[in-house]
């Protein structure tokens, strides 16, 4: 009997090591939880970019969820469990209606989007909108036309961090 007990015990301990080991592999558990969440919302006028975005993620885990319009997007956010699954949100600076800026303003006026990565989009000139993004904090700013590869390894590595300019 006590030897049972005395392999029931090395069972336990060797299944919590490799536990232990794993859970080492995430030292901080929102790490492990914003690896989950696998969608990216693509907010831009410019349809070919939704293809664009489509195609590259094609071949990943992260699924590019494209939108032509501010309004769109917001009302696939509002549903609780989209946004669970939301990694980061990019939009076009200058649509029409509504444009990227407003569209980061509503963003990071609600609590519950806030803490979602914002990249911004455009192939006008940055430093024209610069003292409009102050305010906020962004993850980066993408201009167009961008490489591919970079935005590939922006949004599939997790450690990579974002210029302010992504090229």
């Amino acid at each position: 009997y006590e030897f049972e007990i005395m392999l029931c015990i090395i069972l336990i301990r060797t299944s919590f090591c490799i536990y232990l080991k794993k859970i080492l592999r995430y030292p901080n558990i929102m790490r492990r939880f914003d690896s989950m969440k696998n969608t990216i919302v693509i907010v831009d006028d410019n349809e070919d970019l939704h293809d664009t975005f489509t195609d590259l993620f094609m071949d990943t885990d992260i699924k590019a969820v494209c939108f032509s319009n501010v309004l769109d997007a917001k009302l696939y956010l509002k549903n609780s469990k989209n946004l669970s699954e939301v990694k980061a949100i990019i939009s076009d600076l200058m649509m029409a209606p509504t444009d990227g800026l407003d569209f980061l303003s509503y963003i990071k006026a609600k609590p519950e989007l806030s803490q979602i990565d914002f990249y911004l989009m455009t192939g006008a000139a940055v430093t024209v909108f610069e003292p409009f993004l102050r305010p906020f904090t962004i993850k980066g700013i993408i201009t167009k036309p961008f490489d591919v590869r970079t935005i590939l390894s922006i949004f599939t590595k997790p450690d990579q961090q974002a210029p302010r300019n992504v090229a």
